[in-house]
């Protein structure tokens, strides 16, 4: 059953629907955490108040991410661009948090709400980060579930240049590949001791028969 999930078409898609409730989830954790930032760790604020702001904030959060489609980005292939609308997604949310405040303080369309501007501040600069790393959390997790849960070959990628990334991306985001990548094999001093994405390039002369027997090593591409 859990080998099923973690199947072919489970690596590829993780529902848009299921990202986007978890996305407001965290818009609505970090508003708290603002408010306690903000408090200095203590509850010395209106609670009543917060309640009302609450659902207007997770209303407003939603139709933020809906304009952007932040939620769209597919998990596993997390990167810059899902960031840049991340930071989109948030600074509306902002101007529309501030909009709101700014006419209900004209028109008292809804009483008792108001936001103060260090908490939207706040609050925007936390969201971000922990949108930012809860892709990115999800995306070593799912990976690294998928690779117990499946099992995989371990392999060795050689040369740690433009044509060992292409290489790494190509064996990796590839479902139906169950591979894990243990270490590049470079003959360049200036890279070797280094790390891309995680892993390690080491010298041709430290790849030795001890170290392909303990680490299980498969093949060498």
């Amino acid at each position: 059953m859990i080998k099923k999930y973690f199947g072919y078409q489970a690596q590829r898609y993780v529902s848009r629907w299921l990202v986007l409730f978890i996305d407001i989830l965290i818009v609505c954790v970090t508003f708290f955490v603002a408010y306690l930032i903000r408090f200095n760790f203590t509850l010395n604020f209106d609670l009543e108040k917060f309640l009302i702001q609450l659902p207007v904030l997770g209303f407003t959060a939603l139709i933020s991410f809906l304009i952007i489609g932040s939620y769209k980005g597919v998990i596993r292939h997390a990167g810059l661009t899902d960031v840049i609308n991340l930071s989109k997604s948030i600074s509306l949310l902002s101007f529309l948090l501030i909009g709101l405040v700014l006419v209900n303080k004209e028109m008292t369309l809804i009483p008792g709400f108001t936001i103060p501007l260090s908490i939207v501040v706040i609050h925007s600069f936390i969201s971000f980060v922990a949108l930012s790393a809860s892709r990115f959390f999800f995306k070593q997790a799912f990976r690294y579930l998928s690779v117990r849960i499946k099992g995989s070959k371990n392999i060795i990628i050689f040369g740690a240049g433009d044509s060992g990334i292409v290489t790494y991306n190509a064996v990796v985001n590839n479902p139906k590949n169950h591979v894990n990548v243990v270490c590049y094999m470079d003959e360049d001093p200036k890279k070797q001791g280094k790390f891309i994405n995680g892993v390690p390039i080491l010298a041709p002369h430290k790849v030795c028969e001890d170290y392909i027997i303990n680490n299980n090593i498969e093949e060498i591409i």
